[in-house]
């Protein structure tokens, strides 16, 4: 069946508060061991090779020096800083229930500090407030005027060019924030640990290797889906995953649709993948949303069902903080689901 998607902006989904994880629920989540732990920031490292020239699509930013005060105004921008040993002096928030602007995994990083909160409406007054020496806004989706607006406050670094809206991979993030910050061999430090350890990760899962897979979701009162220029399936595709042929067929820059109740078996894979509020189980699922129980990938045992914040907002967010908690949560309930 080809489904006819509907499509719901960034922006849509932003001002419920859901941010990256749409519809993971609020709560915070407890009980996954802290990223702090398994990452190490680079703290020690010399920043070195300025000025810096960093090219993005409206051109190129120079970092004359090393920057002191960094303002982090994309969604996973500040993950990147924080995992340099660099604390932002401002973040985006993304979800109102994380009080000092980060994910649980991140906060101890912070080295006691809060951040200066924005919002997705960005604060150009307060951006301008903080006196940046360096703006990050590579996990967003500026335009030509918000980027000249920053700009005007400070060197600022925006998406890469020919990228999808909000679909910046993990390791071009890294890349960016890296060089610019003159952390270029920390930054490559953490690309290779990340690597090896989602390739040791589908090397350990050979079962995941060409098994189709698809990403859905409940967003107000829709049956929502995650394209295929997502940051949480380019993920899946680093494990060996490919998108089923509806998300592989898809040809628009969204990064999120939604299908209408007579469509929702264009989400059938090997694997379906849902994201869903706190206590949501599959006969709750179903219950609000009797049409998901005509996906055969539902009827027959391959639903896997994510209601925790932290596992989700870790998988959302595909950082190098992130990644090794995001795996903890799926791998094994993909590897059982799977058989």
């Amino acid at each position: 069946m080809t489904a006819v998607p509907r499509i719901h902006t960034r922006r849509d989904l932003l001002r419920t508060g859901l941010l990256v994880a749409a519809g993971a629920g609020l709560a915070a989540a407890c009980g996954t061991t802290s990223t702090a732990s398994r990452a190490a920031p680079s703290s020690g490292s010399v920043a070195t090779g300025f000025p810096i020239t960093t090219a993005h699509k409206f051109g190129s930013t120079v970092t004359k020096t090393q920057p002191a005060r960094v303002l982090s105004l994309g969604y996973t921008d500040h993950e990147v800083l924080l995992a340099l040993g660099i604390v932002p002096i401002g973040v985006i928030q993304w979800i109102p229930e994380w009080k000092k602007g980060v994910s649980t995994w991140t906060e101890k990083l912070l080295e006691g500090t809060t951040p200066t909160l924005f919002q997705y409406e960005l604060d150009f007054e307060k951006a301008a407030s903080l006196k940046p020496d360096l703006i990050f806004n590579i996990g967003f989706d500026p335009d030509q005027k918000t980027y000249d607006t920053l700009t005007a406050i400070a060197p600022t670094v925006a998406p890469p060019k020919d990228t999808k809206p909000y679909g910046v991979a993990w390791e071009e993030m890294t890349t960016m924030v890296s060089i610019a910050v003159g952390r270029k061999a920390d930054g490559e430090k953490l690309i290779a640990d990340t690597k090896a350890l989602l390739a040791k990760t589908a090397a350990d899962n050979p079962s995941f290797k060409g098994k189709t897979v698809a990403i859905g979701n409940v967003y107000q009162g829709e049956i929502g889906y995650y394209t295929k220029t997502d940051i949480r399936n380019q993920l899946l595709r680093e494990l060996g995953f490919v998108d089923n042929k509806f998300i592989s067929g898809l040809t628009d820059d969204n990064f999120y649709g939604t299908l209408s109740p007579e469509k929702v078996d264009s989400l059938d894979a090997d694997l379906l993948i849902f994201f869903g509020e706190k206590d949501t189980t599959q006969a709750s699922l179903l219950k609000a949303y009797p049409s998901l129980a005509t996906v055969p990938a539902i009827k027959e045992g391959r639903l896997l069902l994510m209601t925790d914040t932290e596992e989700t907002m870790a998988f959302s967010a595909a950082s190098v903080l992130s990644i090794p908690i995001a795996l903890e949560a799926l791998v094994p309930r993909a590897r059982k689901v799977l058989g």
